[in-house]
């Protein structure tokens, strides 16, 4: 449940995101292993800002 969870609010997020950007890329998110319950606790909000930080990187690596 929960890794589906974390997979549906990426394809969200980057549906969003393309949308406002023409840049062809494939992206392969890999998350770390944290502690038990980490990701089963993760809210929205926060998955949201910790993917916002990485498009920004990337789209920084990207020019």
């Amino acid at each position: 449940m929960t890794r589906n969870r974390i997979k549906r609010w990426g394809r969200e997020f980057m549906r969003r995101w393309s949308d406002g950007h023409s840049s062809d890329v494939d992206l392969n998110v890999i998350l770390k292993r944290k502690e038990p319950g980490f990701y089963k606790g993760l809210e929205y909000k926060d998955f949201n800002v910790a993917m916002e930080k990485m498009v920004a990187k990337l789209s920084r690596q990207l020019r």
